[in-house]
């Protein structure tokens, strides 16, 4: 069983469009599915889950569906927080988000600080290079950190500075809609990922696929390059 499941929430508005309904929608409903796959990890003893909302690139793009994925995950959040059983983590570049926004994430976050449960790590405006670059910089700015990196900059030493910091990296990936890439998420922590891929968009992912994916994730050999 793995331990860290991180998961690439794809197809909200292909879902949506194939329904003739807004892409609103198709991102509420992706919120509902989250939490039921929250629950769905609870039952099976996963102790942290990684879900991948929205891109850095995405919200580059100025693409107008975002501002409505991102109320959507505020919302989820929200209702996540209330249930104060799962420890809320955000990764990402959050400080480029709108403020009305942060403040509902912020929020969640606070109502779930003391909770001792498994852990969500909710990654928005991610990108996996720029934790990286982050990551050094903030390794370089701390007192002796630029010694340290002259005297020989180690894997754990930047590891330090991740976003995950302190957290197992993925045993599993799984990816919704038919794409088959990573497309910038958890470079670093993905090197030793088994990897799912499912055709099916996310508000379509159901308890029948996620025992799927715990299936191929049972049938791997991990030789971690051995």
């Amino acid at each position: 069983m793995p331990g860290h499941i991180a998961v690439i929430l794809d197809g909200n508005r292909r879902w949506a469009k194939a329904a003739d309904r807004e892409s609103a929608w198709g991102y509420m409903q992706g919120g509902d599915r989250a939490l039921q796959f929250l629950s769905w990890c609870d039952a099976a003893g996963i102790g942290v889950v990684t879900l991948y909302a929205v891109s850095l690139d995405n919200l580059r793009s100025k693409d107008n569906s975002v501002a409505a994925s991102l109320r959507a995950v505020a919302e989820t959040l929200q209702q996540l927080a209330r249930e104060e059983h799962w420890r809320i983590r955000l990764i990402g570049r959050i400080d480029l988000l709108d403020t009305q926004i942060v403040r509902q994430l912020r929020d969640a976050v606070d109502l779930t600080k003391a909770v001792s449960g498994p852990t969500v790590n909710i990654a928005l405006a991610y990108s996996g290079r720029e934790e990286i670059l982050q990551a050094l910089q903030e390794l370089l700015s701390t007192p002796g950190g630029i010694t340290q990196a002259q005297a020989g900059l180690t894997q754990d030493m930047l590891a330090r500075h991740l976003y995950t910091r302190g957290l197992p990296d993925p045993d599993l990936i799984i990816r919704t809609s038919g794409e088959q890439r990573l497309s910038d998420f958890m470079t670093w922590q993905s090197t030793y990922s088994e990897l799912y891929f499912c055709d099916t968009g996310w508000p379509g992912f159901d308890e029948r696929h996620f025992e799927q994916a715990l299936d191929h994730f049972a049938s791997c050999c991990r030789r971690y390059g051995q």
